[in-house]
């Protein structure tokens, strides 16, 4: 067994760099002479005491490495709660964002659509207004593109003038 301390047996052996300050340590085997008492007492076998003050040592170092390692895993758990923490905050702060990003898009492709409603509504009343328009228009088949006269009026009073008394005028060109 590897944690039982039997005597006159060693440790099982590790590779080099995975061995430890307690593999250091045997328990001899007892010594096979007997040393003789009093008469008619039985025989008691010479066992040499192990070192227990080297022992102990070992314990305590092992223990303070063991606590050295667990203030190391102690500081990097605290490192890595403070990033976690970091991160929770950004990533909320993100959440949030999108989600008023997201009510800010929903409420601008509703104006977008009544946008366009009324695009569509102006652009057909232009076109009702510009065919109405059209309506109240005159053609004047004859008059002259280059005019002789500055003053407009005049020229159109003789063009007038000049094409009713025409025999041009007839009751199915009116």
């Amino acid at each position: 067994m590897r944690g039982s301390l039997a005597v006159g047996r060693t440790w099982p052996s590790r590779p080099a760099q995975a061995q430890t300050k307690m593999d250091q340590y045997t328990i001899p085997t007892p010594a096979a002479d007997y040393t003789a008492g009093a008469a008619g007492s039985s025989p008691r076998p010479s066992v040499p005491e192990p070192d227990l003050s080297a022992i102990l040592k070992a314990i305590h170092d092992s223990r303070e490495a063991v606590e050295h390692k667990v203030d190391e895993l102690r500081i990097e758990l605290s490192l890595i709660q403070q990033n976690l923490q970091g991160v929770t905050g950004r990533v909320i702060e993100a959440e949030t964002l999108i989600s008023t990003t997201e009510v800010e898009l929903a409420t601008l492709q509703k104006q977008i659509l009544k946008l366009m409603s009324s695009v569509t509504a102006l652009h057909e009343r232009a076109e009702d207004a510009k065919n109405r328009a059209r309506l109240n228009n005159l053609r004047l088949v004859g008059l002259p593109e280059n005019l002789d006269d500055p003053d407009l009026a005049v020229t159109l009073k003789r063009w007038f003038h000049t094409w009713v008394t025409s025999e041009k005028l007839s009751p199915h060109s009116l």
